[in-house]
């Protein structure tokens, strides 16, 4: 077995798996990007576009409670690949900080929380706290996904949908 291959479709799976978790949706999982420098890529949906950066003043009291959760499910999102790859690959988390999601992840939580400061961080520690807890109940679907990904290299939203919906 190819441990990168198989650590990145743990990765992706995770990414996918969470997704499914949270919001019940499914989007199409590759390992085999074609953008440069990519291991992979997962569909995620973005933010709307209400609360993209730059449309409300960054201050966490502008947001109301579905913002805020949207926000938050966002980026549980993109902290799931590395939470799920740590447990295949030994590393930990600050030695995956340089994976551009975590980096990117860890960036966004900032942006959206400046008033903040250190606090933000705080608060994606526990959003990581909270993927953990997913990926650890979700595991078996992730290892299942992961498999038929490192197998196929690239899946289909429906593809995902009923590799996800076969594990009990």
């Amino acid at each position: 077995m190819d441990e990168q291959r198989w650590s990145d479709a743990v990765h992706e799976a995770g990414h996918a798996v969470v997704r499914w978790r949270l919001d019940g949706s499914t989007g199409a999982v590759t390992i085999e990007p074609d953008e440069p420098g990519k291991a992979g890529k997962a569909e995620v949906p973005l933010l709307p576009s209400s609360l993209l950066k730059g449309t409300k003043p960054f201050a966490h009291a502008d947001y109301n409670a579905e913002e805020l959760a949207a926000i938050d499910d966002y980026i549980r999102r993109g902290f799931a690949g590395v939470v799920a790859e740590q447990r295949v690959s030994g590393r930990s988390l600050d030695q995956l900080l340089g994976r551009s999601d975590i980096g990117d992840t860890y960036g966004i939580a900032r942006s959206y929380w400046p008033d903040e400061g250190t606090a933000a961080d705080g608060r994606a520690d526990r959003l990581i706290s909270d993927v953990e807890r997913l990926v650890d109940e979700q595991w078996q679907r992730i290892e299942r996904l992961a498999r038929v990904l490192y197998e196929r290299g690239t899946l289909t939203a429906a593809e995902v949908g009923a590799v996800l919906s076969a594990v009990s």
